[in-house]
């Protein structure tokens, strides 16, 4: 770079530099901005069983073939999504009173478990109590003595308790051995349906991934296959087969 010096007077002589400037940043317009396309295809599971309705009934009155698939097998494979959707709601909506029995018992029970650490305190003495506690499934949860919060554990230490009520004769007090028997009973009944619920639940949802991906598979080829022979008119009749995206 060539250095060139002010002239002047004085004897100092201070070079000139050249001046450079950064380019501007220019803000996106409405004609340069990214545009954001939503996809042809739903996301939400109610949403792509009713696209997946219509076009499986516009795809069977159509020339248009698949090479790996046809029409009615499509079709059985909406049919069946949508059977499943319908089990896996209905498992969902069972489950919920069993959901909030659990949590009501779960509180109830917690409440109680102060009435045997009385019992105990009153048979053992106080300051021996808390040695007795595991014997009665009660542990330390924080800093207090409870019923194991996780509930396989707590089944298991409902049983304890009534073991431990009945080998030390605590059965005439109001929360005794009567109410604790009949209190596993219901819990365990309760966690027995819960988890029979989940696991059918858990298998619906798998069968039912499983369709969604073969169906969404189809409904993705359908598209090209309407652009490939419609070149012109795609979008209409993209619309006309069910593809429309401003209803999801």
């Amino acid at each position: 770079m060539k250095i060139q010096y002010l002239a002047g007077d004085d004897a100092v002589k201070r070079p000139r530099l050249p001046v450079t400037f950064a380019p501007m940043e220019r803000k996106p317009t409405a004609d340069t901005a990214p545009v954001r396309r939503r996809g042809t295809l739903p996301m939400a599971d109610l949403d792509l069983r009713d696209v997946a309705m219509k076009v499986s009934a516009a795809w069977k009155s159509s020339p248009l073939t698949l090479a790996y698939t046809t029409p009615d097998a499509f079709e059985q494979n909406v049919v069946d999504f949508a059977v499943l959707l319908d089990e896996r709601m209905n498992l969902e909506a069972s489950r919920r009173p069993l959901t909030g029995e659990l949590a009501d018992l779960d509180h109830e029970l917690n409440s109680h478990v102060s009435n045997v650490k009385a019992y105990i305190a009153e048979q053992f003495g106080k300051p021996r109590s808390v040695d007795y506690y595991p014997e009665f499934g009660i542990v330390k949860v924080g800093k207090t003595y409870q019923l194991p919060i996780d509930r396989n554990e707590r089944v298991a230490a409902l049983e304890r308790l009534v073991t431990a009520l009945t080998k030390y004769s605590l059965n005439t007090q109001r929360y005794g051995v009567e109410y604790w028997k009949e209190a596993q009973a219901r819990y365990t009944q309760l966690l027995y349906q819960a988890g029979t619920t989940d696991s059918q639940r858990s298998a619906r949802v798998k069968d039912k991934n499983e369709l969604k991906r073969d169906i969404k598979q189809v409904l993705q080829s359908l598209v090209l296959l309407v652009q490939a022979n419609y070149p012109d008119t795609w979008r209409s009749v993209l619309r006309q087969w069910g593809f429309q995206k401003e209803k999801y």
